[in-house]
Order: C-alpha cells, then sequence, then structure tokens
C-alpha cells in the first residue's frame, strides 16, 4: 500500500506535465519566446571568470578580466623575444620532435610572471624551454598587468610556445646560400 501511493503520485505528476504540455503546444509563439529568453538568461557571462582554487582572500585570481595583461610592446614584443631567444635543444632537435607546448602562468597584479607550469608538453627538454621563455617574457618586454573595476589585479593565462623545425629544402637552400 505505501509503494502504490508515491507510484500513484508519479504518475499524476507525469500526466499533468503532459496535459500541460498539450495545452501549451496551442500557443507555439509562446513556446519559441519561452525558449529564448531562458537560454538568453542561461548563457550570459559574469564579466569576469575567477578561479577559486587558487584565490585567497587578499589576491583574487582571475582567468578573465576586463583588461587582459598584455606585453608591453603587443603580442608582436613578445613573439620577437620568443623568437630571438627560443633554443631548440638538439637532441630534440635529431628526433623531429615538433608541436606546441602549453604553458600557464600568472601575471601578478604588479605585472610579475609566477607559477609557471606546463599544462600540455611535448618532451622535457621543449617544456623546460617553454617555461623559461616565458620566465623571460618578465623581463623582456614586459607584462602591463590586467584590470577589473579599475584595479589592477592578478590574471592566470595560457601560452603556447611553438618549436618547429625547418623542413630540408629550407636548410639545403640556406647552406647554399651561404657559399
Amino acid at each position: 500500500m505505501y509503494i502504490l501511493i508515491p507510484i500513484t503520485g508519479l504518475f499524476r505528476f507525469v500526466l499533468i506535465c503532459l496535459i500541460n504540455v498539450v495545452q501549451i503546444m496551442k500557443y507555439p509563439v509562446l513556446i519559441l519566446l519561452f525558449t529564448l529568453v531562458s537560454d538568453w538568461a542561461f548563457c550570459q557571462q559574469p564579466s569576469a571568470s575567477f578561479d577559486f582554487e587558487n584565490a585567497t582572500e587578499e589576491t583574487p585570481l582571475y582567468t578573465e578580466a576586463e583588461k587582459m595583461p598584455e606585453p608591453k610592446g603587443g603580442l608582436a614584443a613578445l613573439y620577437k623575444v620568443i623568437s630571438e631567444n627560443l633554443q631548440y635543444p638538439a637532441e630534440v632537435r635529431k628526433r623531429g620532435i615538433q608541436g606546441k607546448v602549453f604553458v600557464r602562468f600568472v601575471v601578478t597584479a604588479q605585472g610579475k610572471i609566477e607559477s609557471v607550469e606546463v599544462l600540455k608538453g611535448l618532451d622535457p627538454a621543449l617544456d623546460k624551454e617553454a617555461v623559461r621563455i616565458i620566465k623571460l617574457s618578465e623581463e623582456q618586454p614586459g607584462w602591463k598587468p590586467g584590470q577589473e573595476q579599475g584595479e589592477h589585479v592578478d590574471v592566470q593565462l595560457v601560452q603556447p610556445v611553438w618549436f618547429k623545425l625547418k623542413a630540408e629544402k629550407d636548410k639545403e637552400q640556406g647552406s647554399s646560400n651561404d657559399q
């Protein structure tokens, strides 16, 4: 007897829901409007994302801010520093390993680089070089800190560092041009 009451209650609930759906189907415009409004309401993003795992009350850590940190001189300056200072380890070059190393780091409210770590690596030697390059970017070109509501804040970024070997044709052309 006790088991039949909840089943009956569930059956009544499902039946009432089905009747309401049939009645609502008379007004397809209302259904469309409700769908659009609910999608819009649930898809709204806040202006800043907050990293709750690594934050403290004194220093919140953002993953997205109103004004994101940027290298002094823009991305072109950062890419120039990377291209001029990147050292492709010889043992990795011999093995023909190439690709991207994704490095996560924090640009502090003072424009310093902290908490540098490899998210997705290729080879331990390439990973180490990618971390070195990101740490070097603190000095040259340097970083402008992120801002949230007019205040400088700590922001976590992910930067891919490309390791690409030159094609054999490029090497041959380069050596023939040198002669």
